[in-house]
């Protein structure tokens, strides 16, 4: 699930790519051991939501990316999603959908996205 939604969101499928990685978390949920590849469908959440204006459930997707036992990411990305999560905690949506565009980016260059 987690996989077909990263192919359907960078297919341009949405809706679909937002209703699999939602599938593919809620099966992770029970389980004992956590996954700690999550990031393949946290992105298209982000990236979704983000465009849509949905911030808050973006910024949701975005915390989860940061959470152990989840994958290291590259430490610039890792710094730049800490700031876009930080200035949501602060109250400046502005200034943290800004952070998070960017780190949406590197996740591109890094092919995390």
């Amino acid at each position: 699930m987690a996989l077909l939604s990263w192919v359907a969101w960078k297919e341009g499928r949405f809706a679909e790519a937002e209703r699999l990685a939602e599938e593919a978390l809620e099966q992770w949920r029970p389980t004992m051991v956590r996954y700690p590849f999550a990031w393949i469908c946290l992105w298209p959440l982000v990236a979704v939501r983000l465009a849509d204006g949905r911030w808050e459930g973006s910024f949701v997707a975005a915390r989860e990316l940061l959470k152990p036992p989840q994958m290291r990411l590259p430490v610039e990305l890792e710094v730049v999603l800490g700031s876009a999560v930080s200035a949501w905690d602060v109250g400046d949506p502005a200034a943290a959908a800004r952070h998070l565009g960017q780190a949406l980016r590197l996740a591109m260059k890094f092919n995390f996205a």
